[in-house]
Order: C-alpha cells, then structure tokens, then sequence
C-alpha cells in the first residue's frame, strides 16, 4: 500500500459524519438501559434495535452492530 494511500484512508477515519444514533438518544436512562444490553453477550444487536425502535428510536440492527464493535462516529476523532 502506498503512504498517499494511507495519508487518505486516515483523513477519511477523521471525517466526522452524522452523529452517531446513540449520542442522540433522549435520555441518560435510555442511554444506559442500552449499555447494558450492548454489554450483554446474551442480547443481540436485532434485538436492541428492535427494542429502540419501539421505544421511538429508529435505529437499523446495522448500526447498533457498528456502535457494538466502536466503529461507529461516536469513536472518531
């Protein structure tokens, strides 16, 4: 791989988009009944974005995934 390459891909790491759909939650309650299913091995991403949505936060499985593995905005500097 070339260094312009490189150079390229981490100014893209750096690029913030929108937010993450976990900074927008509403409340530091919803926030941490999120976190704790996240950190439960027995909760699946399917099922915390289920339970958001029919909390009024619409949310893709995908996303939760992406916030799961920080690979979300939430961890771009």
């Amino acid at each position: 791989m070339k260094t312009d390459d490189i150079t390229t891909m981490l100014a893209m790491n750096r690029k913030r988009g929108t937010p993450c759909w976990f900074a927008q939650l509403s409340s530091p309650e919803l926030a941490a009944t999120v976190t704790e299913a996240m950190d439960h091995p027995g909760i699946t991403s399917s099922t915390i974005s289920r339970w958001l949505i029919d909390h009024g936060v619409q949310v893709q499985q995908q996303a939760v995934q992406r916030h799961r593995r920080n690979d979300c905005a939430c961890n771009r500097d």
